[in-house]
């Protein structure tokens, strides 16, 4: 009889943690690395679009959309937007994390926040993809390049702002 009891306690804890541990999994997923989030909630499938295709989607080719205020929501619906159509190369294998990872923050959120969002989770992937030595030198060159016309273009189009990342990040992984 207290072999029952004992299982069944065990069962009611373990049920006790698994509920526990899935209310706080939004919670504790954005701290987890990005390959543990991507295997735990999944990628989303990117079918390549154009850069016209990207500012269209987002509402960023729009002069009087940027600078919109937003909800986090909306944020949130505009990174897999931006994922699902990302017009430039992805490294081998890997794939936009189905979420974004970021809970909701007190202040204001733009429009474009999701697309610099899927830049920086990218751009980070591709990047560790050459430092990691994984590529072909051709390969990784390559994707040096993508990485360096994406940060332009999104300079360009007002998305992002640090205008000293190609120098600073790209420039010292060339050969």
């Amino acid at each position: 009889m207290q072999t029952r009891v004992k299982i069944a306690i065990a069962g009611v804890v373990a049920l006790v943690l698994a509920g526990l541990l899935a209310l706080a999994a939004p919670v504790i997923l954005p701290f987890l690395p990005e390959r543990v989030q991507a295997a735990v909630g999944g990628t989303i499938e990117t079918v390549p679009g154009t850069v016209k295709e990207l500012f269209a989607a987002t509402g960023l080719g729009e002069h009087e959309a940027r600078g919109r205020v937003v909800t986090h929501a909306e944020v949130d619906d505009e990174y897999v937007i931006a994922a699902k159509i990302w017009p430039w190369e992805l490294p081998e294998g890997w794939g936009f994390p189905k979420n974004r990872g970021v809970q909701d923050a007190p202040g204001a959120h733009w429009n474009g926040m999701g697309v610099a969002g899927a830049f920086s989770k990218w751009a980070r992937a591709s990047l560790g993809a050459v430092k990691d030595g994984r590529l072909a030198p051709d390969a990784a060159n390559r994707l040096l390049d993508e990485v360096e016309d994406a940060t332009l273009t999104l300079l360009d189009a007002g998305v992002l702002s640090d205008r000293r990342f190609v120098s600073q990040s790209v420039t010292p992984l060339r050969p």
